[in-house]
């Protein structure tokens, strides 16, 4: 049969502990049977135990202090490279064979076009609001995340109020004549307000990416929803 340990293993346990039976046993060492070499080596032992319990509460004390002011020391130095490292790369004369040595970035002078966006927006409409739609996108890569695709600055949001909710043909591709143009939404969500009179009314929306050229990818699905009044 498993049995506990009488004597606690966590220090400060422990510590209180000890404290209490070397207390009692040096009390009643006679009654208890012990020798007065037993009561001597029992008080050596306790006070060695004590010593080193004190010095590892110190150590951690001094530890806690130490990172503590490493890491302020850290944030100050890299606040002041920051500054520096700005006026240096803005400096005429600062050449790449300097930024490398300094080790700090190189400036791609070359821009890398970005690719025409090939997939779509996502789009969730919030219509709890009254007269006002907030819209939330997301690609159709990564449904899950708030990221745009890479090169892509923005959708551009296009709505058609009232009637029936107008198709694209063909789909992705097809003409935005029964939409209007809203704006170009660099992040979501995006708020469409309506006046008094679309009350109720439905309005469908249509968004697609565009790139940092200017170059507009694919239409995405319509989504629609009713204009609170």
């Amino acid at each position: 049969m498993r049995t506990t340990d009488f004597m606690p293993d966590a220090g400060g346990a422990f510590d209180a502990w000890q404290e209490n039976f070397v207390a009692y046993a040096v009390a009643h060492s006679k009654a208890l049977g012990l020798s007065d070499g037993d009561v001597e080596k029992l008080q050596e032992q306790s006070v060695t135990w004590q010593k080193h319990y004190a010095g590892l509460a110190a150590a951690r004390a001094a530890y806690a202090e130490a990172a503590s002011a490493k890491a302020l020391a850290m944030k100050a130095l890299k606040s002041q490279v920051r500054s520096l490292v700005a006026r240096i790369q803005d400096a005429e004369s600062t050449s790449d064979a300097m930024r490398a040595a300094l080790g700090i970035t190189i400036r791609d002078s070359v821009l890398t076009p970005s690719d025409v966006p090939t997939s779509v927006p996502l789009i969730s409409v919030d219509t709890s609001e009254r007269l006002r739609h907030t819209l939330h996108f997301a690609d159709s890569r990564m449904p899950t995340r708030r990221a745009k695709p890479k090169g892509v600055i923005g959708a551009e949001i296009w709505v058609h109020v009232g009637g029936a909710t107008p198709s694209i043909d063909p789909p992705s591709t097809g003409s935005l004549a029964p939409f209007g143009f809203v704006n170009l939404a660099t992040r979501t969500p995006a708020v469409v307000e309506f006046g008094g009179a679309d009350g109720g009314k439905t309005a469908s929306y249509v968004l697609r990416w565009v790139n940092t050229r200017g170059e507009r990818g694919p239409l995405s699905a319509v989504a629609s929803a009713t204009v609170g009044g």
